[in-house]
């Protein structure tokens, strides 16, 4: 949801190092490619069901600025006006992950394991 923000009221294309993109190994492929070009074998890959759990009010804006890094710093060079329009539309996204006292955010993941050969 933070992402989606910047791309609707932000810059996401900021002055930082080149990076792999940001979510290259939510692949399955990827990521078998990889182990295997790296000597890797019995190469097993499986989602996991995860929940990210924030204390309310804070959202997931609030959590990355102070905690991410890449994303941070592409948070850090938006104009004032556009961090408080993504702001608002993080903490309008986040409302309905609203659990009582916690902001409980899906959270899949990719594992992957393998045996070096």
């Amino acid at each position: 949801m933070v992402l989606k923000a910047i791309a609707a009221y932000g810059n996401p294309d900021v002055d930082l190092p080149e990076a792999p993109p940001f979510f290259r190994f939510s692949d399955w492929r990827e990521c078998e490619r990889v182990l295997l070009e790296a000597g890797f074998a019995e190469i097993k890959v499986r989602d996991i069901d995860q929940t990210w759990r924030i204390r309310a009010p804070e959202t997931p804006f609030h959590a990355l600025m102070r905690g991410g890094v890449r994303v941070a710093a592409i948070l850090k060079a938006q104009t004032p006006e556009a961090l408080a329009l993504i702001e608002a539309a993080v903490s309008e996204s986040a409302a309905q992950y609203r659990v009582d006292a916690e902001v409980r955010v899906p959270m899949p993941a990719v594992l992957a394991s393998a045996r070096k050969t």
